[in-house]
């Protein structure tokens, strides 16, 4: 298994399952699009499965379409969405990062965000930063629009706030396509 793949995961253990020659025959496809192992993938498969979807459902996560999203924030106005990610934030963050994490720490927080972009199919980028502040920087291209951008955005900023109290704005560039930020982690 690829060493960026093993990190941090401690002992393993060997173990042997019982596939469809269908289903094995998509798992070396992926693996081979991917560059890495059958092995490989079908960890970080199951890892994703009790990281996320095991629990995500319960957290209140449903699949729906990005159409569907983009076409109902059309009918609301910019303050509308930050109204209505303030109540998700108050309602939903909290034990969201509960349930899927088992803390609530600005680690945990930014490990429940990653997890979450990951599995909505978007691109980005996240870096630490060291420069003796522990930053973490994310760009996010979502290509939802700019209503998208303003509830990210506004969510964002609400965990941050309800993690650190009364943490220090952040300051999050915004387009039609993406959203960027910088975080503290101290």
């Amino acid at each position: 298994m690829p060493a960026r793949l093993l990190a941090n995961t401690g002992k393993s253990e060997s173990a042997t399952f019982r596939l469809d020659n269908e289903t094995m025959k998509n798992l070396r496809r992926e693996a081979k699009q991917q560059d890495i192992s059958t092995n490989a993938l079908a960890s970080h498969i199951i890892k994703e499965h009790f990281r996320w979807h095991s629990n995500a459902s319960k957290a209140g996560f449903i699949a729906v379409r990005r159409i569907l999203i983009m076409n109902l924030m059309n009918f609301l106005s910019e303050q509308d969405i930050i109204s209505v990610a303030e109540n998700v934030a108050k309602s939903a963050n909290k034990d969201s990062i509960l349930l899927l994490e088992k803390e609530y720490t600005m680690k945990s927080a930014l490990n429940f965000l990653e997890s979450w972009i990951k599995i909505s199919g978007y691109v980005y980028r996240h870096e630490e930063i060291n420069d003796g502040q522990n930053r973490h920087m994310y760009v996010i291209q979502h290509g939802m629009g700019m209503k998208w951008s303003v509830y990210l955005a506004t969510l964002y900023q609400l965990l941050f706030d309800g993690i650190n109290g009364d943490n220090k704005r952040i300051e999050f560039e915004k387009t039609e396509n993406t959203l960027a930020f910088a975080v503290n982690c101290n």
